[in-house]
């Protein structure tokens, strides 16, 4: 795939050169975060990462329109991951918290009924 889009990226500048695609990676890194992709793994889908991209898309287009440095825009870009992965991890521990109390009330519904009868 990164050959591929090296060929395209040299034919739409007629020219090649190394650096060409230096932030495209951050970018990538952005989207499937943004799309819900989970940094700590397992969890993620092409629609969310399609939302994603559209998502920096629109930053990266919005922050040339206002004229933000290079600079700042990588700071930016950054920061937004940073946000996602903290929201991530956020929800991860409130749906551990979720599960766990709901295992504390299946067990507490099984203690108090030894039978099994729900009557």
């Amino acid at each position: 795939c990164a050959a591929i889009v090296g060929i395209i990226n040299s034919a739409q500048l007629v020219a090649a050169h190394p650096a060409s695609g230096e932030s495209w990676e951050m970018n990538a890194i952005a989207a499937a975060v943004l799309g819900g992709t989970s940094m700590a793994g397992g969890i993620g889908g092409i629609g969310g990462t399609i939302v994603g991209a559209f998502v920096i898309g629109v930053i990266n287009d919005g922050m040339v329109m206002c004229g933000v440095s290079e600079f700042w825009q990588m700071v930016i870009k950054g920061l937004v991951i940073v946000f996602a992965v903290v929201i991530d991890q956020f929800q991860r521990n409130l749906q551990a918290k979720m599960a766990l109390q709901a295992r504390g009330e299946e067990k507490e519904t099984a203690a108090s009924n030894p039978g099994g009868n729900l009557a």
